[in-house]
């Protein structure tokens, strides 16, 4: 019976999600290796892909938490998306400010923070950052990035509980409201909390960790060890994929420098065609491959996503 709740819970899930899918997430730096954020860097960063020159009018981008026994699905952190656009090629990436990940494909929006530290704070963002405190980077550890619709709802508001009982279970959102795309992200050390949950259609996690779990199962685990408790993880679509499965992302754990972040490498990940190549390698408001682009380089998942599309 559990297993068919469980089911039944991930269809309910699935089904919420609506407009045709114009736009997915598409990557998510959500902990670079050392300090996310400094006064003269900002090493975290986010990619949308969807309809070329399409309007966000509507669109928000949620950080909601996992961690803890308590506040456990409260909105946290937002980004207001209204006022951008996805690209010419069907991508739009965003920076913090002072990042050095400058390099973008042809046709991409690029919007990037120039107000204050990291991604800013509320109201004073160029990239409509919004937090419930001081905070100008994303969250670490367990969470869940949602992109959503508000139709002709209201605006998300800062420490609204989508999860009021605390159980994992997302509870009706508001009205209007649709969700449009999701990733769980559950990255730090063996020793974490194991109260954590994820919200996400797919979670990617570090393998054995007993830190965060997911009502909605789907989890797919990262080998290799995190380099800190903290964790430093990097998730992504594989090339233009659609669904929330194990063939659709890729999570990567990361080794190297806040203060190089041009050579972070992906040290272990559920496909092994990116390991050992640089974060950089990912071309920025493009398809995540591999920058040399040899079929050497890509996983058997990613190949056969590739041969498919130069087939159709």
């Amino acid at each position: 019976m559990k297993r068919i709740i469980t089911s039944l819970a991930v269809l309910a899930l699935a089904a919420s999600i609506t407009h045709a899918q114009q736009v997915w997430i598409n990557e998510v730096l959500t902990n670079p290796n050392g300090s996310d954020s400094t006064a003269t860097t900002g090493n975290e960063h986010f990619e949308l892909r969807g309809t070329p020159n399409m309007s966000l009018a509507g669109y928000y981008l949620l950080s909601i938490e996992g961690g803890g026994t308590t506040g456990r699905g409260d909105i946290n952190q937002f980004f207001d998306l209204g006022s951008f656009s996805i690209g010419a090629n069907g991508y739009l990436f965003a920076r913090q400010n002072f990042s050095l990940y400058t390099a973008t494909a042809p046709g991409a929006t690029v919007i990037q923070n120039t107000a204050g530290q990291g991604w800013g704070l509320n109201g004073a963002s160029t990239v409509g950052h919004n937090h419930d405190g001081s905070q100008v980077d994303l969250e670490n550890g367990t969470t869940t990035m949602m992109l959503i619709n508000i139709g002709s709802g209201s605006a998300p508001a800062l420490t609204l509980d989508l999860d009021p009982n605390d159980d994992g279970w997302l509870d009706p959102l508001p009205s209007g409201w649709s969700i449009v795309d999701s990733v769980g992200i559950i990255e730090g050390s063996a020793t974490g909390g194991a109260t954590d949950f994820s919200y996400g259609a797919i979670t990617l996690r570090v393998q054995g960790a007993a830190a965060g779990s997911s009502q909605y199962g789907n989890i797919v685990d990262i080998p290799g060890a995190p380099p800190t408790t903290a964790g430093a993880m990097w998730v992504g679509r594989r090339l233009e994929s659609t669904g929330s499965s194990a063939n659709d992302w890729i999570g990567a754990i990361l080794t190297g420098s806040a203060s190089d972040p041009l050579n972070i490498t992906f040290s272990s990940s559920n496909d092994p065609g990116i390991v050992g190549n640089k974060l950089p390698d990912m071309v920025f408001g493009g398809t995540n491959i591999p920058e040399p682009g040899t079929l050497a380089l890509l996983g058997l998942g990613s190949l056969a996503l590739l041969l498919r599309r130069k087939t159709r």
